[in-house]
This record gives structure tokens, C-alpha cells and sequence, in this order.
């Protein structure tokens, strides 16, 4: 009969000589132990059931009533793109408060729009705005 798993904490899997066994709370938060470390590959168990943790860890959600001047500066950085594709009309309602919907901007629009977000957030008080609700790296805005 195979011995029992022993569970240590020392540094055999840092080293490559063990695997290391985590949960994704303790992977996925802005004060991870693994943040800083080089990590060579990660094999996720039902990943499909970490989708809600990492949109919790790694969204930020700015108030327009606390903070408008950082989401009108952020939502400006997407207005071309949702009036190319005729949806204005929605965008606008959204922007003036009037509206239900959720718009999704794509990825390769927040690629476009990276400066001009990066420096909304930069020069707003969101990294440490303690009402600002994020779970992820918020601290670390442009490092």
C-alpha cells in the first residue's frame, strides 16, 4: 500500500522537486505568495468554476456618483469604438445614467485604449480609495 501524502511547508516545489497543491483564492488576490514568484506552469482542476473568482479579484468598480471624473475619463477611451458600431444611442444612455444595459468593450479596444486608462486610474485617488470595491492588485495601478 502507497505511504500517505506528507504536507509541508518548505521550498521543494520553488525548487521543482514537488508539486505544489493551492487553492485559487490563494492564487488569484492582490496579496498572493505567488505574485512574485516565476511560476512554470499551473494545472487548474474544474477551471471553469474559477471564473467568478477571477472576475471578483481582478475587477475594479468606479463609481460614477463617487468618482466621475476617472469614469468619464475611462469611458471616453471607448466612446469611438461603441459609435462605430452603432450603439450610440446605448453608450450615451449608459454615460448620462439613463440606461440598463451593459455594454462589454472588447479586448483589443482596452489594448487601444491601455494609456489612456492606465493614466485615468494614475491620476485618480482609486488605488487607495478604501470604498472603492477590488480584491485585486489595485495598490499596484501602473507598476
Amino acid at each position: 500500500m502507497p505511504a500517505a501524502p506528507t504536507f509541508t511547508k518548505d521550498d521543494r516545489a520553488t525548487k521543482g522537486d514537488a508539486v505544489c497543491l493551492t487553492t485559487y483564492q490563494a492564487l488569484f488576490n492582490g496579496k498572493s505568495k505567488f505574485f512574485n514568484r516565476e511560476i512554470a506552469g499551473i494545472v487548474f482542476d474544474d477551471a471553469h468554476t474559477a471564473e467568478h473568482l477571477l472576475r471578483e479579484h481582478f475587477s475594479l468598480r468606479i463609481s460614477k456618483e463617487r468618482l466621475e471624473e476617472v469614469y468619464l475619463a475611462i469611458a471616453k477611451e471607448f466612446a469611438d469604438y461603441f459609435y462605430t458600431v452603432g450603439l450610440t444611442t446605448s453608450f450615451d444612455e449608459i454615460i448620462n445614467g439613463t440606461g440598463g444595459r451593459l455594454l462589454l468593450a472588447p479586448p483589443f479596444e482596452v489594448r487601444r485604449g491601455h494609456a489612456g486608462i492606465l493614466k485615468a486610474l494614475q491620476d485618480s485617488p482609486v488605488a487607495s480609495d478604501e470604498t472603492t470595491p477590488s480584491r485585486g492588485p489595485t495598490s499596484k495601478i501602473g507598476s
